[in-house]
């Protein structure tokens, strides 16, 4: 019996492992490897500077659409809370508004018609003698009552964001009225029609019986103390064409 030497097959005819040879896969992988897939510093710049012009151009109307709906928000709770304890003295005291003793000054008025009715936080600043008495509320709105007119009209300013800046009527101050008798004639050529328990200043400064948006613009450009009347005009909504940024 003759034995025959047997020679071990190897993995693949022509010698070598799988990973050197030639074959179709092999050779596309070493193709890609000569490609490369990351970006170029020019491309990484041009992308950079499209996303800057396009946060220059998008950050700020966001950054002042956030800030008109923050000062409608606060505008509206500042005005209802007015409000609410104008009808709450008004029922504890039996007496509307309009017949209120308008000849107090405003540290009596304050005590007589608000403290009780009002979560107040600080008074400090209502001080008998002086021509304005002002408040702040826990929320840190800032109330300020001045004798507009004795006898006949307590002014309300109200800053949404108390001693913080800016400071600025129209901005985050505004103002409102009180008025003796919901009919009042204050002499012959000066007459006053109350619309609500605390209506805007405008209803003083204005001298026109009818109203529309053009005008209180108008009237809200000029004097911007008369800028809670258009916003009680549109619902506390602040329009595209408000005269002041906010």
């Amino acid at each position: 019996m003759i034995l025959r030497k047997t020679q071990k097959p190897s993995s693949c005819r022509g010698g070598g492992s799988l990973g050197t040879q030639n074959t179709p896969v092999n050779n596309s992988l070493k193709k890609l490897k000569r490609f490369s897939f990351g970006f170029t510093l020019a491309e990484v710049l041009l992308t950079m500077t499209i996303i800057g012009i396009i946060a220059a151009m998008t950050i700020p109307v966001l950054m002042t659409s956030v800030s008109k709906a923050e000062t409608e928000t606060r505008l509206k709770k500042a005005y209802s809370t007015l409000v609410n304890a104008v009808k709450l003295a008004e029922a504890n005291l039996r007496r509307s508004s309009t017949s209120w003793d308008y000849s107090l000054s405003p540290y009596n008025f304050y005590n007589k018609y608000f403290k009780n009715y009002m979560v107040i936080n600080d008074d400090s600043d209502c001080k008998s003698g002086s021509s304005d008495c002002t408040f702040y509320l826990a929320d840190g709105m800032q109330y300020t009552l001045h004798q507009e007119r004795k006898n006949y009209i307590m002014r309300v300013m109200i800053d949404i964001n108390g001693d913080q800046d800016p400071n600025e009527d129209g901005i985050d101050r505004f103002y409102f009225i009180l008025v003796a008798g919901k009919y009042m004639k204050f002499d012959e050529d000066d007459y006053y029609s109350l619309t609500k328990a605390i209506d805007s200043y405008w209803r003083y400064y204005s001298d026109v019986t009818s109203v529309s948006e053009s005008r209180l613009l108008d009237d809200c450009e000029s004097n911007a103390m008369t800028c809670s009347g258009l916003l009680m005009y549109t619902n506390w909504e602040i329009p595209d064409d408000y005269p002041y940024d906010i």
